[in-house]
Parts: structure tokens; C-alpha cells; sequence
């Protein structure tokens, strides 16, 4: 096995050569100004460039957080739907039905007084609060959104235990 010649890194030829070969001033004063060229595109990608990059990718990050909470609460409302809209249809339906005996049994003056005193009357045309239909004055729309937030304003609850839980 015979030595083979150290090479210079980058290099096909032997180190011996390239260390021997003498160093001209043009080219140190080339080599300098290369150095001096990066640190002008340096300074220009920074000042310029990057700010532009890092501005992109926050506002990026705003948008895609705001995405995310608008599908969470998009999702939440969904669910609420799913499991309170059977349960408020049938005690629509019992609350129609209490209404009907109450205004045959009742005179229209006794039944005027309760509905004074609280009894809510409600109509079949009525849209009802958990359902998905009314987008803008979905109450669901409105839990999911102050449970996300965590707000939690208190002035509703839902019925079901699968709701509530």
C-alpha cells in the first residue's frame, strides 16, 4: 500500500501544492470584498426581507388561530344541537299541548292574567333554541361560543346530561 497525497479540502490537488502556491494581493483584496458583499446582501435581507417574513408568518398565525376557534365553536354548536334539539322539540310539544287545555279550560281575561304573570306563549311557528336553522339566534351558537371563551354568561344551560356533561 503505497501513501497517497494529503488533498486540500475542495481540492483534487495535493496539499503540498496548494499551501506552496503563493498568495497575490488581488486576490485577498477579491476574497475581502466578497466578505463585504455578504455583509451588504446580509443587511439587506435583514432590514428588508425578513421583517417581511416574520410579519407574513404572525399574521398567518392570527389567521390560523382564528380558523381553529371559529371550526371549535362551529363543532361545539353542532353537538349542542345533536343533543338538545330531540329534547326541546318534545317539551315544545308538551308546553303547546299544557297551552291548548289551558286556554279551553280558562276564560280569555284568566288566561290574559297568566300570561301576565309569566306563562310564556309559545307558537308552532316559533324557531326553536338549539336548532342549527337559526344561525344568527342560535342559542347553541351562543353556548358554544361563550364555553370557548370561557366567558360562561350563566343565562342558559342545557337540559340533557350528554349536554350538560
Amino acid at each position: 500500500l503505497g501513501e497517497r497525497p494529503v488533498l486540500w479540502p475542495m481540492s483534487a490537488e495535493p496539499a503540498s501544492q496548494v499551501i506552496a502556491e503563493p498568495v497575490s494581493q488581488e486576490s485577498r483584496t477579491n476574497v475581502f470584498a466578497q466578505v463585504g458583499l455578504n455583509r451588504l446582501r446580509w443587511r439587506y435581507f435583514s432590514q428588508t426581507i425578513l421583517p417581511l417574513k416574520y410579519a407574513v408568518w404572525k399574521l398567518l398565525t392570527y389567521v390560523r388561530t382564528f380558523v381553529l376557534a371559529y371550526l371549535l365553536v362551529l363543532a361545539g354548536q353542532l353537538v349542542m344541537c345533536t343533543f338538545e334539539l330531540d329534547t326541546e322539540k318534545r317539551l315544545r310539544a308538551e308546553h303547546l299541548h299544557l297551552q291548548q287545555q289551558l286556554k279551553a279550560e280558562l276564560s280569555n281575561e284568566t288566561f290574559s292574567l297568566l300570561l301576565a304573570s309569566g306563562f310564556k306563549e309559545v307558537k308552532e311557528s316559533d324557531p326553536f333554541a338549539w336548532d342549527f336553522d337559526g344561525v344568527l339566534h342560535s342559542r347553541s351558537l351562543m353556548f358554544s361560543f361563550t364555553t370557548v371563551a370561557s366567558i360562561g354568561y350563566g343565562d342558559m344551560a342545557p337540559l340533557t346530561t350528554s349536554g350538560q356533561i
